[in-house]
């Protein structure tokens, strides 16, 4: 993208409050904290998926942008970003396809993230902090696929407002056992292709959860589900329900 491209870009986003500077070799954090600290201070919106920057996440790097609700960095080179959540207003933070082999919020003490949205597949993660879960009570889609993680933090089940999660393809061999009770709102589960032999009860039985997705988990199987009894009967009632009115998802449980 030449300067003259990019500089009708930072006027319009001056305008509409969004910003997509995509698929270019934009790799410095200091020029470009610069720039859009000086050019569109109250941007919400920001991608810089498809560029070069790698490395750690400097926490000055976006510090100007306190009205900032969306950030996209995909396809990039990041090895650590844990210094983006401390935008304040962040919302939606999609940072696939990196290089990063864990993360946490670097929030002070005390504080809370807003965040709604966070997409972190096809990275090379082992470990997510159990700390994320604890400051984020507003989280509600989580995705973690094509990583290799072994386990997720018992703290996940602190989510009240999670509505799907998805880990698939990673090398998963266990779930937390909750009290999933707390995410009376989890809809969608998706832990395909990982290796798992048996799912929490009340993962079944005290969520809203209709949509579960296991394919090749092996050697579990349906009737392993159905030998849950009264959880798996739960589960099976709102699945049910979801089918008779009608709902995209309908009707679903994938195994192999």
């Amino acid at each position: 993208m030449g300067s003259s491209q990019t500089k009708e870009r930072l006027e319009l986003a001056s305008k509409t409050k969004q910003l997509n500077l995509e698929d270019d070799d934009k790799d410095n954090y200091e020029k470009w904290g610069k720039i859009l600290s000086k050019k569109v201070p109250d941007l919400r919106s920001l991608s810089f998926s498809g560029n070069k920057f790698s490395g750690v996440v400097p926490p000055t790097f976006l510090a100007s942008l306190k009205n900032l609700k969306v950030l996209r960095m995909d396809r990039n080179q990041l090895t650590n970003a844990d210094a983006v959540c401390l935008v304040p207003c962040l919302e939606v933070l999609s940072l696939c396809q990196n290089r990063l082999t864990g993360f946490a919020i670097g929030l002070p003490p005390q504080s809370t993230s807003p965040l709604i949205e966070l997409h972190l597949s096809q990275n090379n993660l082992t470990s997510i902090s159990s700390e994320i879960f604890k400051v984020t009570p507003k989280l509600k889609v989580l995705v973690l696929d094509n990583n290799k993680l072994m386990t997720l933090p018992d703290t996940l089940c602190s989510c009240s407002q999670l509505e799907s999660i998805s880990a698939a393809d990673n090398v998963l061999t266990r779930l937390p056992e909750g009290p999933w009770e707390k995410c009376g709102e989890l809809r969608h589960v998706d832990m395909s292709r990982n290796r798992l032999t048996a799912i929490p009860p009340t993962l079944l039985s005290s969520t809203k959860l209709y949509k579960l997705e296991l394919t090749g988990n092996v050697p579990f199987t349906v009737d392993d589900l159905k030998g849950m009894g009264p959880d798996y009967e739960a589960f099976e009632r709102r699945q049910r329900h979801v089918v008779n009115k009608g709902l995209q998802g309908g009707l679903v449980v994938k195994l192999n």
